[in-house]
């Protein structure tokens, strides 16, 4: 899934993201008005993109939606000895391990792509270049950190 269909925080554009309430949806002269409430946005700010609620992600108990009421199954990551050296180094920013495990855990991989154990992929992560791959064992499927830069 692209990074415009989601609701990635880390996104190459400088869109804010907010949850508001749709009161009701109507037509005035032909043209689709969608009437929202409990916006945190300063007056005439345009509403680019609209998603459904997600309750395991934008976590509004009072919310209700019947799309996607269980989050996602998440991979295992692992860190090769490289990256690991790399994380214990960063005394800056002692929750790099945690930060990359809860990005990629999520399987950030294109929903197409099957395993395959030769290909690296890479992302930006804050100050880091991250390169990992995916394995596979007759159990699950894992993730290894294979690098981490300094940007």
């Amino acid at each position: 899934m692209g990074v415009f269909a989601t609701r990635a925080t880390h996104r190459p554009n400088a869109l804010g993201l907010s949850v508001v309430k749709l009161d009701s949806i109507s037509y005035d002269k032909g043209e689709l008005v969608l009437n929202v409430s409990g916006l945190d946005l300063i007056d005439g700010t345009p509403i680019v993109d609209i998603k459904p609620y997600i309750p395991y992600s934008d976590s509004l108990p009072e919310a209700t939606y019947d799309f996607a009421q269980l989050a996602p199954s998440t991979l295992e990551v692992f860190f090769s000895a490289e990256a690991q050296q790399v994380i214990s180094s960063q005394h800056s920013k002692p929750d790099l391990a945690q930060f990359i495990k809860q990005v990629l855990s999520q399987d950030p991989r294109p929903a197409f792509h099957e395993v395959d154990e030769s290909r690296i992929y890479g992302a930006k992560l804050d100050i880091y270049d991250v390169s990992w791959c995916y394995k596979k064992t007759a159990e699950a499927v894992f993730i290894e950190v294979k690098a981490i830069k300094l940007i």
